[in-house]
């Protein structure tokens, strides 16, 4: 019997969550500006909700 859609999707998520897991203490890595991948996500996040979309976006 296959599997259900539900349990795939989940199946997927659990996996993709295990390959970006980084043991506990160890910190994430940084880019040349000092951000996180998670801090440059939530600043693009924060910029697309304040609607600067334009030349004053800051870059990414």
């Amino acid at each position: 019997m296959g599997e259900c859609r539900g349990s795939a999707a989940l199946r997927a998520l659990f996996e993709q969550t295990w390959d970006q897991a980084r043991p506990f203490g160890e910190s994430a890595p940084r880019d040349p500006r000092g951000l996180t991948g998670q801090e440059r996500e939530l600043l693009r996040l924060h910029v697309v909700a304040l609607g600067w979309l334009g030349e004053p976006a800051p870059r990414r």
